[in-house]
């Protein structure tokens, strides 16, 4: 899951083991580049997308919960294209894949879709 607790704890600890050996592997140099990081949970990942989109004046929002991300804890990121439909940014599975993000008619059509697979596989047994 994408939640603290016992795991949280557990993830604090592989990040800072993961963070000294990227230290020592860059030669002393105290800056690492974040694509080198491979630990993180969504929220980490969409908060820094997000802090480093402002400057940059990439127009985007930052989502969370089931609706947009699959995961009540998770969390995500929406582009905002001043024309055009809004793009999900994928953090985690294939970091930097757009989709088309989930809007009332797509989340409608998508539930429709699942129900309809789960009474054909009962109607099927």
């Amino acid at each position: 899951g994408d939640g603290d607790g016992d795991g949280g704890a557990i993830m604090q600890a592989e990040w800072e083991a993961e963070r000294r050996l990227l230290a020592i592997n860059s030669g002393g140099c105290p800056v690492v580049h974040v694509g080198h990081y491979t630990k993180g949970l969504s929220r980490h990942r969409a908060l820094l997308f997000k802090a480093l989109a402002g400057p940059l004046n990439i127009p985007c929002r930052l989502v969370r919960g089931a609706y947009y991300c699959g995961n009540e804890l998770a969390a995500g990121i929406v582009l905002v294209p001043p024309h055009g439909a809004e793009l999900h940014v994928d953090l985690m599975a294939q970091p930097g894949k757009l989709t088309a993000a989930a809007t009332l008619d797509g989340a409608a059509a998508v539930a429709a879709q699942a129900q309809a697979a789960a009474a054909q596989e009962a109607a099927a047994a």
